[in-house]
């Protein structure tokens, strides 16, 4: 039944992803792997304690902060640079699962957020960030994922770039590419407009602070599951480092050759 309703969800999200296209561009690497012996897809903001976060603004200011209870029942991380707060980051209360809910951003000086930077894994709480997989995004992807879902802003903004590095694999399978540690998000490129129907009507503004400054937070979405790790430190080399270790291997074989008819 919980699959059905995150098909359904993730149908209607894909028919309008037609009017949001170029909202945010999606990388992902499989870099430094991980392996889980299993995988809980349905956690809460209360199940990604100890989760870094990471974020810097276009003024140099920077700063990282572990998940944890903010109050009440909000989770989330408040970022200082020095003495300074920079930024919250935080879940809103109400959903007892990562993939419906809103995560919220708010700055604390009028500067640009430049980046944002989530890790999981291995000694920061055991999150993997789920991404969606197959068409319309309604394949499970590694087993016992679920449906995983994006980074998503709404259509109102574009220029923003989330890239997911260091993949997850399942009981030592080979990696699907659909879970990962970590997601850092640029928005070096960010710009929001105003007033939009169907179409920007009131042009693109590149200075984020007047829509995204001190108190005035911005809500994005992606899922994240929880993972029970048993290794990490897995290099998994890109499809052109395999090229250049052929050629390689290539070359010193031809060099051989040629020794061995001299």
């Amino acid at each position: 039944m919980r699959h059905s309703i995150k098909s359904a969800a993730l149908f209607a999200a894909s028919v309008l992803a037609a009017s949001t296209a170029g909202a945010q561009t999606i990388t992902s690497s499989p870099g430094t792997s991980s392996n889980v012996s299993s995988i809980t897809h349905q956690i809460s903001a209360s199940d990604m304690t100890g989760m870094k976060v990471t974020a810097t603004l276009e003024d140099g200011s920077t700063g990282f902060a572990s998940w944890g209870l903010l109050s009440g029942s909000t989770y989330g991380v408040n970022i200082f640079s020095g003495q300074s707060q920079i930024a919250q980051v935080a879940i809103t209360p109400g959903s007892s699962d990562t993939f419906f809910s809103d995560w919220m951003v708010t700055l604390y000086k009028s500067s640009n957020l430049k980046t944002l930077r989530f890790d999981g894994g291995l000694g920061n709480g055991g999150v993997i960030f789920d991404r969606c997989t197959g068409v319309l995004c309604l394949s499970e992807g590694t087993d016992q994922s679920n449906i995983g879902k994006d980074f998503q802003v709404g259509s109102n903004w574009k220029g923003i770039t989330a890239n997911y590095t260091n993949g997850v694999t399942l009981n030592n399978a080979p990696l699907v590419g659909d879970l990962f540690t970590t997601v850092e998000v640029d928005f070096t490129n960010a710009e929001y407009c105003t007033l939009q129907i169907v179409i920007c009507i009131s042009g693109w503004n590149n200075d984020v602070p007047d829509v995204n400054g001190p108190g005035n937070p911005f809500a994005f979405n992606m899922d994240t599951d929880k993972g029970t790790f048993t290794s990490r430190d897995i290099v998994t080399p890109e499809p052109s480092t395999y090229a250049l270790m052929a050629a390689g291997l290539l070359g010193l074989g031809i060099a051989a050759r040629r020794r061995r008819s001299i």
